[in-house]
Formats: structure tokens, C-alpha cells, sequence
């Protein structure tokens, strides 16, 4: 998230300078401008309390910490939206809202939790989209005081390119195409086009309008002629009423929570303007030393799939490498719907929310239906079994089971699928679950690092970036949960920073070298869940009924293989690794004895057998590898 990783360029955090008032001689003009400069004081927090303010982070502070990100290891950046939003907000204005203030004591002072900022929330993460053809203000650099206040408005994107390029990294844009910002609220637009009285305030000049560099192409609300949607670009306002029923058409035309009107995709002027959109940006930077990498879409539920199929051919047609990432919150092998949306294509990808859930459960210890060894092993595995739900409280839900034959499954795509430990929408590891120890969180990203799939971090989750768990760290909204955007959105921490979590980060940096060293086994390889032998394990499974072990060998067609281990309460375990390891060539099994490397805190022997020994302590993880790392 731009505006929360670092503010390398201070002059942009209240940009006046993008809207001038000295010379216009457009009235209208003149007006629109000083609100915006009014605005602009009321919604930037340089204390960081107020988490639905903007907070000062931008594109100069990104191509700061390229070094940083190369180190690491990162490959990829995914970029929040840096198109140009409204400045504006939403006012939360209700009796029993939790407002948007970062708790760091159980009390806080009256005057903090009083002040108009602790209700706001402004477009700082970019997903409000108003001008689609231009870099917001608060990400881009100042003008030199010889300059226009949008001059070179385009030189630190580009720049960007260019010096990621320099470090190998590929930057991936995201990309709004549902919704438009938000709408003023007033009496008669919300009669015009049907909004619902709503439990927030808003306000927003723009009125819902739709620009392509500085140009108007749609209006949402029609001031002067008190007109809704004159342009007819948008569906007609509808907001989904029960989502555990919501049909296909529900999904892809409603209004969503405060957004503002829902594109029409299917009306050919909306479907060229944004393939123009599309164009724009992956041509922006030609002449450079790399364009852009690709597009992360945002809610692609929520748009019909013939638009989606006319966008990527259009997109491949000028990049036929460009990487597509859909965003179907909670897709993955248990979810239908998400799979049809991956089948129209062989080159898209998706987050793996079904996986990433599973991981999150499980390695916090939350031994519910998804944190369990089994769930994650049938999900990897492709058994739907994995994805049933079963309740003896509700019967009724024991009949939303899903079965899918093997080829609505995309087998063969889900190497390709994004996995992660956070992401911009969840609540933070150690906010949800507070009482989770760095060995948990270390064993968490590790797994991630080994299993199949993208590996992908949220900033700052290399160091297990959390808000503190807070009562009032919970988000207005129904189906909220404490921790949840926005209280996942911290400012990130840098060495030398209290809370600086440098085991966690060395951690991550050697899971990341392993990934990178092996990529034949981790890329593309396949997984294979193993039990361990012993009485110890007899005691802890058929006795004991834990469910807090974890053995895992990812192996290809080379000889090569990866070894991951874990154990919540620890012990020593024997682990036969030889129908694995009898893969390899003569050249390599003969050696493989004392040709393999240990990443963790474990006491490790391979005998002649190939069977594993190793010690692990109490939440404890190691990774072994065979003739892929040298550390």
C-alpha cells in the first residue's frame, strides 16, 4: 500500500500545488480548486493516529527502498492503485460506530477520540478512482518551484520502472475498473438515482465523475440538471441484500458498500474506455528501460466475465507476457465460481484464498475447520473433501457442499495461484491472533515459502507488522472483524524502528533464498504429505488427538528436493523420505546422504535408509534441501 510504506517525498503530502488558484480565470474552476485545497489540510495525519487518513507515503518513497526489497528477495511489487482519487471522506457519524484511531493504550485521551479525524475515511489506498489517466497528487513528486504544479506529474512512475528495472524487480499495477468514487450526499441525488440513506456521511465535490486526464467522460450526478448517470455508463443502483444467495447478476451489477456507481462493462463505451486505460499504462514508459509487469484486478466477481475476455485479449495483444491477477475474494479450489472465471484462460492467475485461509488457522494454532493438517493437505491436494462444511448446530449448511469434476479444477494453472499470510483486507496475523510466538510465525513463512504457488508478502509482513489487538481495532461494518481493514494498514517499520522483528526478517529472507535456489521443485514440483514413525507419533495422533504436526516434501522431475517440517508441541520424529528421494539418479541418491542443507532450529540425521531423524522444539520448523541450496 503506497500511501503506508514510505514517504520519500514530504512536499506531496498536502499538494496544494496541483491546484492553483493565482491566475485562474474560470470561476468554476477557481471554486474547485480552493475546496480542494481545503480538503487537502483536513486529510493528511503526519502523527499517524487516524488510520483513514493519509499518512504521507508515495512512488519517491518506493524507489527508496528498492535496495530494501531487492535484499530481500522480492521479485515482484504489486502496487495499491496510484491513480488520481478525490480528495474527500466519509464521515462515520453513528452511535455505535468504532472510530478510526489507532488505540496504543486501553484509554486513550478525550481529545484524540473526539476529534473530527477519528470518523474520517479518505481514498489514501486508492481504490476511489476518479481520473484514470493520472497519478494522484499524494504519490507523485513535487513540482520544482519553476514549474507548473502538474508538470512531469508522470517522471516518478517512470523512474520507478527504470530503477526496478536496474534491481530486477517488476511492478504490477492495480486497477479499479467496478466502481467509481463516491458520491456528495444529498437529498436529491439520492432521489434521482436510488442510493439508500446510509449509516455514514459523505463528502465528495465529484459527484461519482469519471476523467481521463483532466477530460470528463461520464458524470455520476448531474449538479445543474439534476440528472443521474446522463452519460448512461453505469447500472442502475441496486445493493445486494443477502450475500449468501446473490445471484451472478447481483454480483456484477450492485452497488458496493460505499463506493460509488457500478460500471456498465457490457455498453461498448464503457469496455473501449477501459481498454484505453489499459493501453495508456502499459505503454507509458516504451521508451524506458521496462513498462509495466502486469495488472492486479480488483474484484473481478463483480464484472461480468465477457469483459474480462475482451481485456485480455486486447492487453496481450499489445504485451503478450503481461501478468493478470484476479482478486475473487475467497476463491480457490473451494469456490466454483472462481475457477470458471481461471478456466476462460490458461494465463491468468488468482490469490489463493482458500490455501492462504488454511495456512493462517493452522499455524496459529486456531484448530477450527480450515486449521486443520487436513484441510490444507486436501486443498493442495485438489480433494473437495478438504472444502466441506460440516455443522451440527446448523444442519442446514451441511447441504452447501461443493463437488467439482477434475477438469473445472484448472489442476494444472494452480502453481500459478498467489498464497499469502496477509493480505490488505485481513486482519494482520498477530493482531487476530496476538498470542502467536515468532517460532509460529517463522514455521507460517516458511510453509508459505515451500508450498505451491506465489508466494506473496504483504509490507511489513517480513517483520510481523501488527497493530497491538485492540476491542476498538474493529472496523464499522457488519461483517467486520477486529483487525480488519483499515486496522491492517499500519505505517511499515524500518531497521533501527521499535518493534523491528530481525529474526523474523532474517527468516524470511533465508525462506526466500531457498524458493529462489530450488526453483525446479518449489516453481512447478509436486507434494507429497508424509507421517512420521515412532511411538511418539502414535501417542500424539491416535491417542492424544493433536493435530500439530507437519511433514511435507516437494520433489520434481530433477534431482533435487525439498524437505519442510513443523511440530506445535515438538519432540523427536522419523521420517522416511526414501519413495521420495528413490526418484533421483544413481549419481545423486548415493551422496544425498551428506549432501543436503538445514534452515531451522533442528537436529537432523539422514540414515543409509533415507529415513529422517530430527529434533524439533516446541513450534519449531526446519527446511531441508537436497542438491538445490548452498547457502
Amino acid at each position: 500500500m503506497v500511501d503506508r510504506f514510505y514517504d520519500g517525498e514530504p512536499r506531496n503530502n498536502i499538494p496544494k500545488y496541483a491546484f492553483p488558484v493565482e491566475g485562474i480565470q474560470d470561476s468554476q474552476k477557481k471554486a474547485y480548486n480552493e475546496l480542494n485545497r481545503l480538503l487537502l489540510d483536513a486529510i493528511y495525519d503526519p502523527g499517524h493516529r487516524y488510520i483513514g487518513l493519509y499518512w504521507g507515503g508515495d512512488l519517491r518513497g518506493v524507489i527508496q527502498k528498492l535496495p530494501y526489497l531487492h535484499d530481500l528477495g522480492v521479485t515482484k511489487i504489486i502496487l495499491s492503485p496510484i491513480m488520481d482519487n478525490p480528495n474527500g471522506f466519509l464521515y462515520y457519524d453513528h452511535k455505535d460506530d468504532n472510530k478510526f484511531v489507532v488505540h496504543r493504550r486501553f484509554k486513550e485521551e478525550q481529545q484524540i477520540l473526539a476529534h473530527k479525524a477519528s470518523r474520517m475515511n479518505t481514498a489514501y489506498h486508492g481504490y476511489w478512482t476518479l481520473d484514470y489517466g493520472e497519478i494522484d497528487e499524494h504519490f507523485r513528486d513535487a513540482p520544482k518551484p519553476d514549474q507548473d504544479g502538474n508538470a512531469n506529474r508522470f517522471a516518478v512512475f517512470k523512474e520507478l520502472l527504470d530503477t526496478a528495472f536496474d534491481y530486477n524487480i517488476g511492478v504490477i499495477l492495480d486497477i479499479t475498473m467496478n466502481h467509481t468514487s463516491p458520491l456528495h450526499h444529498t437529498p436529491e441525488y439520492k432521489e434521482q438515482c436510488g442510493f439508500e440513506e446510509e449509516w455514514y456521511r459523505s463528502y465528495f465535490y465529484d459527484q461519482g465523475n469519471v476523467y481521463f486526464q483532466g477530460q470528463l467522460q461520464a458524470q455520476g450526478y448531474d449538479d445543474k440538471n439534476s440528472q443521474c448517470n446522463p452519460q448512461q455508463w453505469f447500472h442502475k443502483v441496486h445493493k445486494i441484500k443477502n450475500w449468501n444467495n446473490a445471484t451472478g447478476k447481483e454480483l456484477e451489477n450492485s452497488v458496493l458498500g460505499a463506493f460509488g456507481f457500478d460500471f456498465a462493462q457490457e455498453k461498448p463505451k464503457v469496455k473501449d474506455f477501459f481498454l484505453k486505460v489499459a493501453e495508456f499504462w502499459l505503454t507509458l514508459n516504451k521508451e524506458g528501460k521496462q513498462t509495466i509487469a502486469g495488472f492486479r484486478l480488483d474484484v473481478v466477481k463483480h464484472i461480468p466475465r465477457s469483459f474480462w475476455k475482451k481485456f485480455e485479449e486486447h492487453v496481450r495483444s499489445i504485451a503478450p507476457d503481461i501478468i493478470l491477477i484476479g482478486e475473487y475474494f475467497d476463491g480457490g479450489f473451494g469456490n466454483q465460481n472462481s475457477l470458471l472465471w481461471l478456466k476462460e484462460s490458461s494465463k491468468r492467475t488468482m490469490f489463493d484464498f482458500n490455501l492462504s485461509d488454511g495456512i493462517r488457522y493452522y499455524f496459529a494454532s486456531e484448530r477450527n475447520w480450515k486449521g486443520r493438517t487436513q484441510y490444507i493437505k486436501d486443498t493442495i491436494s485438489h480433494i473437495p473433501g478438504g472444502n466441506k462444511h460440516f455443522s451440527i448446530s446448523l444442519p442446514e449448511e451441511n447441504l452447501n457442499i461443493q463437488f467439482y469434476d477434475t477438469e473445472q479444477r484448472v489442476v494444472d494453472q494452480d502453481h500459478n495461484w498467489l498464497v499469502f499470510l496477509e493480505n490488505h483486507d485481513l486482519a494482520r496475523l498477530r493482531t487476530q491472533f496476538p498470542d502467536m510466538s515468532d517460532q509460529a510465525y517463522i514455521a507460517a513463512l516458511r510453509f508459505l515459502m515451500l508450498t505451491r504457488g506465489i508466494p506473496t508478502l504483504l509490507y511489513g509482513t517480513e517483520v510481523s507488522l501488527a497493530f497491538p489487538y485492540h476491542p476498538n481495532h474493529k472496523p464499522p461494518g457488519l461483517h467486520k472483524n477486529i483487525g480488519d481493514d483499515p486496522f491492517n494498514r499500519p505505517m511499515m517499520i524500518w531497521e533501527g524502528e521499535p518493534n523491528w522483528k530481525a529474526n523474523i526478517y532474517e527468516a524470511t529472507k533465508t525462506a526466500i533464498a531457498v524458493r529462489k535456489a530450488c526453483p525446479a521443485v518449489l516453481r512447478a514440483g509436486k507434494t507429497k504429505f508424509l507421517r512420521c514413525k515412532g511411538i511418539s507419533c502414535l501417542l500424539k495422533h491416535y491417542i492424544n488427538f493433536k493435530d500439530g504436526e507437519m511433514f511435507m516434501v516437494r520433489y520434481g522431475a530433477e534431482d533435487s528436493a525439498v524437505f519442510y517440517g513443523y511440530s506445535d508441541s515438538g519432540g523427536h520424529y522419523e521420517v522416511d523420505l526414501h519413495p521420495i528421494l528413490s526418484h533421483m539418479s544413481e549419481k545423486y541418491l548415493s551422496r544425498v546422504t551428506s549432501d543436503f542443507n538445514v534452515v531451522g532450529n533442528s537436529d537432523v540425521i539422514l540414515t543409509d535408509e533415507h529415513v529422517l531423524q530430527l529434533t524439533l522444539p516446541e513450534e519449531g520448523s526446519v527446511i531441508i534441501t537436497f542438491n538445490c541450496y548452498n547457502p
